[in-house]
C-alpha cells in the first residue's frame, strides 16, 4: 500500500498500566480444518505496551484457535539474526521526534522484521530512506530534498502516517499523526504537531500496537516487491498486500518483544479489539482484490485472516516467500499461486471466507 493509515474508528476503552506477560499457547488438536466443530473459546489478552483496563477477553473459533497456535510456532522456529539490510537504510529524524518511545519500538520492531527475514534466506533490500518527523514541514522538506514529489491528494495533502513512497525507496512516519489521529477524515494539526507524546504507559494499547508497526509494515512491502522481482506484483489482491504486511510485522513484533507479546496476544488485539471490522466489511475476500474505495481498511483485517491461514496450513514463512519469488519468473501472482498452492486464488478465496465469517460472526467487544 502506498499509504498505511487506519480507515476505521479507533474506539478507547478505559486505561491501567499493564505488567509484560506472555499469553500461554493455545492449543486445538483439529488439523488442517478452517471450521471444525467444537465450543468458541474466550481468551485473556496481554497486549504488551500501553494502557488497558483488565482482563482483555477475545472469543476465538476452534479453528482460529487452531491457526493461531500454528503461526506462533512458526515464530518460534525463526532464529535471530543480525540483520546485514538494516545497512541499506538512511535516517532523516526530526529533532523534536528523535527521542520519542514510540519510535524507538518501532525501529526496533523494523530491526526484528530485517532479522526474520534473513533468517528465511530473504536478504532483498535497496537504499531505503527513512523519514521521520513530528511536522509536515519536516518531512514534505526531507522528501523533496530526496528528489521524491507523491501524490498526497487522497490524503488532503498531507503525510498522515505512514506510506511507502517513490518505488519504495523512501519510508515515512509522521508521528503526530500515529499519536493523535484516532478517526476517519482526521487531519494532522499544527496543535498536534507541537503536543506532548505522552508516555507510553498511558496511551491506549489499541493506539501503541497500531504505532509500532508503522515502520515494519512498510519495509515488508519493500521486500515483498524485490522478491517479486523489482515492480508490483502483477494481479496480486489488495487483501494478500496488506494481509503479507500485518502478518510480517505481528510476526516481527512477536519475535522482537517475546516476553511481552505472544501471536495470539497480537491476532486478538487486531482481529478482535481493534475495530469491529466485522459490521462493514461485508464483501467476500474477492470483493477486496482491487484497489477501490470500496476497502475501507477490510483489506488489513480480512487480508491478515487470509494470509494467516496460507502460513498454518499451506507451507508456512518460506511458501509465503516463495510464491512472491515465482512471482518474478511467472509475471504472474495467480500463476504463481496456482503453482505454488495448487489452487487457484478464487479457490482459496472461497475456502478462507467461510472461515472469515465464522470469525466475523464473534459479537465485538467495546
Amino acid at each position: 500500500m502506498k499509504t498505511f493509515l487506519s480507515a476505521v474508528l479507533v474506539v478507547v476503552i478505559g486505561m491501567a498500566d499493564i505488567s509484560p506477560a506472555h499469553a500461554a499457547p493455545l492449543q486445538v488438536k483439529t488439523e488442517n480444518e478452517t471450521s471444525p466443530s467444537g465450543d468458541n473459546t474466550a481468551v485473556v489478552v496481554t497486549p504488551g505496551f500501553g494502557a488497558y483496563k483488565a482482563p482483555l477477553i477475545a472469543t476465538m473459533t476452534p479453528a482460529e484457535m487452531r491457526i493461531v497456535n500454528k503461526a506462533q510456532e512458526h515464530v518460534d522456529r525463526v532464529n535471530i539474526v543480525r540483520p546485514l539490510t538494516a545497512r541499506f537504510v538512511t535516517w532523516y529524524v526530526e529533532p523534536s521526534a528523535a527521542n520519542s518511545p514510540t519510535v524507538n519500538l518501532a525501529r526496533k520492531t523494523l530491526l526484528g522484521t530485517q532479522s526474520m527475514f534473513e533468517a528465511l534466506g530473504i536478504y532483498e533490500a535497496k537504499a531505503t530512506a527513512i523519514v521521520i518527523g513530528r511536522t509536515q514541514k519536516y518531512i514534505r522538506d526531507t522528501v523533496a530534498k530526496l528528489g521524491c514529489h507523491p501524490d498526497l491528494s487522497r490524503t488532503w495533502g498531507q503525510h498522515l502516517m505512514g506510506s511507502s513512497l517513490c518505488s519504495d525507496t523512501i519510508i515515512v512516519m509522521n508521528l503526530s499523526g500515529y499519536l493523535f489521529l484516532t478517526t476517519p477524515g482526521q487531519k494532522v494539526t499544527r496543535e498536534m504537531e507541537t503536543r506532548r507524546e505522552p508516555p507510553i504507559a498511558s496511551q491506549s494499547y489499541l493506539l501503541v500496537h497500531r504505532n509500532i508497526s508503522g515502520l515494519s509494515h512498510e519495509w515488508a512491502h519493500s521486500v515483498r516487491t524485490l522478491m517479486a522481482g523489482g515492480e508490483v506484483p502483477i494481479g496480486e489482491p489488495a487483501w494478500m498486500r496488506e494481509g503479507f504486511a500485518e502478518l510480517v510485522s505481528g510476526l516481527a513484533r512477536v519475535k522482537t518483544f517475546p516476553v511481552r507479546t505472544s501471536y495470539s496476544d497480537f491476532h486478538a488485539v487486531k482481529i478482535h479489539l481493534f475495530t469491529n471490522w466485522a459490521s462493514r466489511c461485508k464483501l467476500d475476500l474477492r470483493g477486496y482484490e482491487h484497489d477501490f474505495d470500496i476497502l475501507s481498511g477490510c483489506e488489513y483485517y480480512k487480508g491478515l485472516i487470509g494470509v494467516e491461514i496460507l502460513l498454518s496450513d499451506f507451507g508456512g514463512l518460506e511458501k509465503l516467500m516463495k510464491l512472491y519469488k515465482d512471482t518474478s519468473v511467472l509475471r504472474s501472482f495467480e500463476a504463481s499461486f496456482l503453482t505454488n498452492y495448487g489452487m487457484t486464488l478464487p479457490e482459496f478465496e472461497v475456502l478462507a471466507d467461510k472461515y472469515i465469517n465464522d470469525i466475523a460472526a464473534i459479537p465485538f467487544r467495546t
